[in-house]
């Protein structure tokens, strides 16, 4: 009787164990999703790689149809770095996740551009001019994707 007390409180707790951390782990990894997300659209964008950013939003969505032209404004600054080897960091303030949609607050950006004969990266830190920055996700396909910037 004893040894099957035993037992079914072993078979509780793991039960409990196995639940706990399913649910945490499917956040936090949905988090770094997006983060990366955000931050490999970013490092494309800098690499003069719209195709390769292309492939971090959402098709059709608002982001994608002005994607031409906020590159274009841009443009003078950007293509210059395009030999180089760029890399990402964003601080992000809080992500929101609810179902297939989530809400990503940005407060700044910082990329680093490596080119070729430089031994140490240049950082260009940036922060949105009107306050943090809010991308909205949607997850297509189990992958998170940048359907807009408000």
């Amino acid at each position: 009787m004893k040894e099957r007390k035993v037992i079914l409180i072993l078979l509780a707790l793991w039960v409990f164990l196995l639940c706990g951390c399913s649910g945490t782990a499917t956040t936090v990894s949905d988090q770094e999703k997006i983060e990366a997300t955000i931050e490999n659209c970013f490092k494309a964008l800098f690499s003069s790689d719209l195709e390769e950013a292309r492939s971090y939003l959402v098709p059709g969505g608002p982001l994608d149809t002005r994607l031409n032209s906020l590159y274009e404004q841009g443009a003078e600054l950007i293509e210059p770095l395009a030999p180089c080897e760029i890399t990402a960091d964003t601080e992000l303030i809080s992500v929101e996740i609810n179902g297939n949609r989530a809400e990503a607050v940005l407060s700044s950006i910082e990329i680093c551009a490596t080119c070729p004969g430089q031994a140490e990266p240049s950082c260009f830190p940036f922060r949105p001019s009107q306050g943090d920055a809010t991308f909205q996700l949607e997850k297509h396909d189990g992958k998170w994707l940048i359907y807009d910037v408000i």
